[in-house]
């Protein structure tokens, strides 16, 4: 897939290409905006292009071939070390940095999760992102930009991807090759957002733990909540939102099938508490304290 598979977002997809298109690359770019909204597919699409040598959308030369397979020896992905990008990850980065490509073309560095920077580790290399060596780009995304150093976004020419019209959703999923029927179900869903539109049911991807279903949650007591709480404390991120989301989605699903009208009622209660939580994880609240406020509030709401 290659910038014109990307659902919404025309305005910055213009603009890349006419970046690309012109020569005049920047040393830094950042792309923010709720998860699920395509800055990760947008971002990658982009270090696709910068380092084709051919400039072309959806190629198959040998460094695209390597990119798509997640083996290209220029593409360097700096992900938390644990629960952080720490200095010493920095340090290692400037090293490759003045090292020459492999490809002889450009190098690229991308931080996925930019918020996860420790304060020290952004600082370390500002003067490295201001004056980057020749043929270096970095790329990061980031779901909110005041969690981000004002020295690092003031470094970079930034992106913000809003929600996506429902409208462009679906016939974005009708090109690719959903039903009408199909394509209006899951925009129905998706609150805005490409990627949960396209991670709705049988192709949601999978992750490392068992999900917990609705109905599950609603019959839990309090002990056996906070141990829950314990277990989903652990998760990753993008796992609880995923899990947020997909409790969601059940009692959207849930409004249209109960025929008491109490349930009904409770369930449209949850939907806006459970809402509330998703943005609060998009915003990156801490996950303990958004879990005991949603959990023990759901288990509060009477039919």
């Amino acid at each position: 897939m290659g910038f014109n598979g990307i659902i919404g977002h025309q305005n910055i997809i213009t603009a890349l290409e006419s970046v690309l298109n012109s020569g005049k690359i920047g040393h830094a770019y950042l792309f923010a905006g709720p998860s699920g909204a395509g800055k990760d597919t947008i971002a990658r699409l982009f270090a696709m292009r910068l380092l084709c040598k051919e400039n072309k959308d959806e190629c198959n030369c040998e460094s695209c071939q390597k990119l798509k397979m997640d083996v290209h020896p220029d593409f360097h992905v700096i992900t938390p070390a644990g629960s952080s990008i720490k200095i010493e990850q920095l340090r290692e980065l400037q090293q490759k940095a003045y090292l020459s490509s492999v490809l002889g073309g450009k190098k690229v560095f991308y931080f996925p999760e930019a918020e996860r920077l420790t304060d020290a580790a952004a600082n370390s290399f500002l003067k490295i992102l201001e004056e980057s060596p020749s043929g270096v780009v970095f790329l990061f995304t980031a779901v909110r930009l005041d969690n981000l150093l004002g020295t690092i976004r003031s470094r970079c020419q930034i992106y913000n991807l809003f929600k996506v019209p429902l409208a462009e959703i679906e016939q974005g999923l009708i090109k690719r090759g959903f039903t009408v029927e199909e394509a209006s179900r899951r925009v129905h869903l998706s609150q805005g957002l490409p990627g949960l539109a396209l991670q709705t049911d049988d192709d949601r991807v999978e992750t490392k733990r068992e999900p917990v279903i609705l109905e599950e949650l609603l019959q839990l007591d309090l002990i056996q909540i906070f141990k829950l709480i314990d277990t989903m404390e652990k998760w990753d991120r993008e796992d609880v939102l995923r899990q947020l989301r997909e409790w969601e989605i059940q009692l959207r699903s849930s409004i249209t099938e109960a025929a008491d009208r109490n349930i009904r009622l409770r369930n449209l209660k949850i939907i806006d508490k459970m809402s509330q939580a998703i943005k609060m994880c998009e915003y990156n609240v801490n996950i303990r304290l958004l879990l005991d406020e949603l959990l023990i509030s759901i288990k509060l709401i009477e039919c």
